[in-house]
């Protein structure tokens, strides 16, 4: 997203068009009628935007109940936020996410700041410690945070 506004921001008008893209992708995600692969699309390109902008939208998307691709759409968007409070919302939705979605938001988490409060959230068993492969463990052993390390050393070795 960043890159994206360095690249058009001087353009005034294609910044325009840019910005009217996203707005149309937002209700567009929202409109039952257009079909779920387009939706699709459009909550992933909703990840371009602020948690502050898109965060809340997304995030009505983790429902158990929601269908898994555009439950997968929110959680990619959500993951490619860079935000703390997207984050947390993908940690507190894990209960609520198919496995192949809680991969995705687990495989955001685990190189992020937030793994510290992920692996918190696997010693208090509100997340289940079986969701984490061998991969997301040895991610989390060698993070460049030295708290997550070592919590991760707790809890696995």
């Amino acid at each position: 997203a960043v890159r994206v506004r360095e690249i058009i921001r001087s353009d005034a008008t294609l910044w325009k068009r840019w910005e009217r893209s996203l707005d149309l992708a937002s209700k567009m995600a929202d409109d039952a009628t257009v079909p779920d692969g387009t939706r699709y699309d459009e909550l992933r390109m909703m990840g371009v935007e602020s948690w502050e902008k898109r965060g809340a939208q997304l995030g009505r998307y983790l429902t158990r109940v929601t269908n898994a691709e555009l439950q997968m759409g929110a959680v990619s968007g959500l993951a490619d936020m860079y935000s703390e409070a997207a984050d947390r919302a993908l940690m507190e939705a894990m209960p609520e996410l198919t496995d192949g979605n809680r991969e995705l938001a687990l495989n955001a988490i685990v190189k992020r700041e937030a793994a510290l409060e992920l692996l918190k959230a696997v010693e208090q068993g509100r997340i289940a410690k079986e969701n984490l492969s061998e991969t997301h463990r040895a991610k989390l052993l060698k993070h460049a945070n030295v708290g997550v390390r070592g919590k991760a050393k707790q809890l696995f070795d």
